[in-house]
């Protein structure tokens, strides 16, 4: 049962293996109220680091912040988009990664493409795989 709770603790939306439930501070609160005849394995749907909650870094000098509701991008030291997951309660709001920690993700190609922007060049698309795309040099900091 200890195990539980310290998922917990790093966790703000849970799975009780039938419903979804908002967690604030380390406590299950709202849950959606689905009839279940067949429970899974419960789990954290959306965990945050909490290894700088103590450590009161401003947001400026952040890569990932968490809201006390949602997990925001942080670009320029400005907040450049967050989860829209709604919350009524609000937990402490703290620096998660720094920019530095921050690791980038090229976007996934949805299914049944045909053509595809990749954040840099633009490609074709046969048999499922980028073909016949642009070659430009990119810089780290391009997005979609």
């Amino acid at each position: 049962m200890k195990k539980k709770f310290e998922t917990l603790k790093t966790c703000t939306l849970w799975d009780n293996g039938c419903n979804t439930c908002q967690v604030f501070e380390g406590k299950i609160q709202k849950c959606t109220e689905n009839q279940c005849k067949l429970f899974r394995k419960p789990k954290c749907l959306q965990r945050i680091d909490i290894k700088y909650k103590e450590a009161d870094i401003p947001k400026e000098k952040c890569g990932e912040w968490f809201d006390g509701c949602n997990i925001c991008k942080i670009k320029n030291g400005e907040v450049d988009g967050c989860g829209e997951k709604f919350c009524e309660d609000y937990d402490k709001e703290f620096c998660l990664k720094k920019p530095e920690e921050v690791k980038i993700e090229k976007p996934k190609m949805p299914k049944g493409c045909k053509l595809w922007y990749d954040g840099c060049n633009e490609c074709k698309i046969e048999s499922g795989k980028p073909s016949s795309c642009t070659k430009r040099k990119c810089s780290v900091s391009e997005k979609p």
